[in-house]
């Protein structure tokens, strides 16, 4: 074969490899998460309520839809109504408008001090937003939903819990996205696979138990009680399926997190490491999810 057809057909294999590439990327791109913990120290003011939270929006893009999964316990008083609320002056401080469907999320349990909700949203209906929001954000569906993302990436969107006793919200969180800085640490040691990968590695062969933290978290952490740990674990847990195969394995998404961690890339980080047939199977689409989960 000449030599010009063997290039030819290299060229070709390449540029096919790489359309194949970037269609995966793009299916697995289609939707966006954010995560809250929810408390009564995040408020504005805070108040002095103990009680518990968190939760999980997630935006489907081709189905226009958003996903909202809620867990939260120790009330001091009993739930009345639940929103986003969007868009704060600066990012993580401050109050905002509801955003979301009002007077609350439909089916979202009132009257009690826990709970759980897991409800998907149709982001091409007016019902989905506060009337208000709808209006101030152009008055269509398409540039409210454009809105609502843009505030929440931008960190200036939260979560907001009211109850009896704090009308005003008892507990809140700000919607941020879920990172593999699992100890919140401050400097040198934030996405390090000494603390953070250790942690993600013992928390994916126990899920249940609660991670011993003693030692590994770092020297700026701010995340260093292990129920803290497990609480933030638990909520990212769907981003810890890092090849996309609908399972959450030590020695495939724990391993491909510490080599990441360690610096290792192309082969060296994903050999033997991903579950044959993963729809992240290579390593450019693996450096480029985890590259999302290390802002």
């Amino acid at each position: 074969m000449h030599h010009q057809s063997v290039r030819a057909i290299s060229c070709l294999s390449v540029a096919v490899c790489f359309v194949i590439a970037m269609m995966t990327g793009v299916a697995t791109a289609q939707t966006l998460s954010y995560q809250a913990i929810l408390s009564g120290a995040a408020e504005s003011p805070p108040n002095s309520s103990t009680a518990v939270g968190t939760a999980r929006v997630t935006f489907d893009a081709s189905a226009q839809t958003m996903r909202v999964v809620s867990n939260f316990s120790g009330l001091t008083g009993t739930v009345t109504v639940v929103h986003i609320h969007c868009c704060t002056s600066t990012a993580l401080t401050g109050t905002a408008g509801v955003a979301t469907v009002s007077p609350t999320f439909p089916g979202f349990p009132t009257g009690v001090t826990s709970g759980s909700y897991d409800n998907t949203f149709d982001m091409t209906l007016a019902s989905s937003y506060n009337s208000g929001f709808l209006t101030s954000s152009g008055g269509t569906t398409a540039a409210a939903l454009t809105a609502l993302q843009a505030g929440i990436a931008a960190g200036k969107s939260y979560f907001n819990l009211h109850t009896t006793t704090f009308g005003g919200g008892e507990i809140r969180g700000f919607l941020v996205p879920p990172t593999l800085d699992v100890d919140a640490s401050n400097t040198s040691t934030r996405y390090h696979a000494l603390t953070d990968g250790l942690l993600i590695m013992r928390y994916l062969l126990n899920p249940t138990g609660t991670p011993a933290v003693v030692g590994i978290t770092g020297a700026t952490a701010t995340r260093i009680l292990p129920a803290d740990v497990k609480t933030y674990l638990d909520l990212t847990k769907p981003s810890l399926d890092i090849d996309g195969d609908s399972s959450f394995d030590a020695s495939t998404d724990g391993m491909l997190i510490l080599r990441y961690l360690l610096g290792l890339r192309g082969d060296a980080l994903v050999n033997n490491a991903v579950t044959p047939g993963a729809p992240r199977n290579t390593a450019l689409l693996i450096e480029a999810y985890l590259g999302t989960l290390t802002p």
